[in-house]
């Protein structure tokens, strides 16, 4: 293999891979309100590490699913994200937006979701619905096996 070749391969690789972040990163029209209802919600959703309310960061590593309402004016959307980065645990939070004059924006926090996911979400008229994967007795903390339906208004 040529010095050309093995440089040049994992470095195709690297950029495939920032490629792939960005792009999973953006979903659509409401990215941008879901990012900056994150960055600077009311009541600061991230903790430094002596315990104080802070601001969240892109450090704070959040990944959004974004789940847009038929005619797309409302959306929902599930950020899992570290509130302290210094730690391992992750945070979820979930609120809702709406589309008014093509500008998105932050309606409400939607409180009591817990778990894991989701892995898709479904409207059935105006509730977003998806499913977050849960703990049963007996399980590990990384590993749960129930699941747990959620239906949430969307405005």
């Amino acid at each position: 293999m040529s010095r050309l070749s093995r440089t040049m391969i994992p470095l195709a690789l690297a950029l495939s891979a920032c490629a792939t972040a960005v792009s999973a990163r953006d979903q659509g029209p409401a990215t941008g309100a879901v990012d900056a209802w994150f960055r600077n919600a009311k009541q600061p959703l991230c903790v430094s590490p002596d315990g104080n309310d802070v601001r969240c960061t892109k450090r704070n590593d959040p990944h959004y699913a974004i789940g847009y309402a038929p005619g797309g004016d409302a959306a929902i959307a599930v950020v899992r994200f570290q509130a302290d980065p210094t730690g391992n645990a992750e945070n979820l939070a979930v609120a809702t937006f709406r589309s008014e004059g093509g500008r998105w924006t932050f309606v409400r926090k939607v409180e009591n979701v817990f778990g894991q996911g989701p892995d898709r979400i479904a409207f059935e008229g105006r509730k977003a619905v998806f499913t977050m994967r849960v703990l049963r007795d007996g399980d590990g903390r990384c590993c749960p096996t129930g699941t747990k339906r959620y239906a949430v208004q969307v405005p």
